[in-house]
């Protein structure tokens, strides 16, 4: 295993298989769900 700071964090990332979703993908995907209310927010 690398050491935690490295010059490129995105290989570190790769490494512990830490992918993010794009934010438009984020954003159609959150479309799809309705609002969630404060008691079922905390259960999530």
């Amino acid at each position: 295993m690398k050491i935690a700071a490295t010059a490129d964090p995105s290989s570190r990332q790769e490494e512990l298989g830490q992918f993010l979703t794009a934010k438009p993908v984020a954003d159609f995907l959150a479309s799809m769900f309705g609002p969630v209310d404060a008691k079922r927010r905390k259960e999530l």
